[in-house]
């Protein structure tokens, strides 16, 4: 498995070095720091509908 293969779920600054290395990332309910970087974002509170952006669901 390589960082190709993986995506980053965050939510604040601290994240955004992870987001950086990833090809996939998703904010969480993001400040705007991560969501700026992130791929994908969510606003919510189901967490499954977070995975079913990059999944595909």
């Amino acid at each position: 498995m390589s960082r190709a293969d993986c995506v980053a779920y965050g939510d604040s600054l601290s994240d955004t070095a992870l987001f950086g290395v990833v090809p996939v990332s998703v904010a969480v309910n993001g400040d705007d720091h991560v969501s700026g970087m992130a791929t994908h974002a969510y606003t919510g509170g189901d967490l499954r509908e977070a995975y079913d952006l990059v999944a595909g669901g």
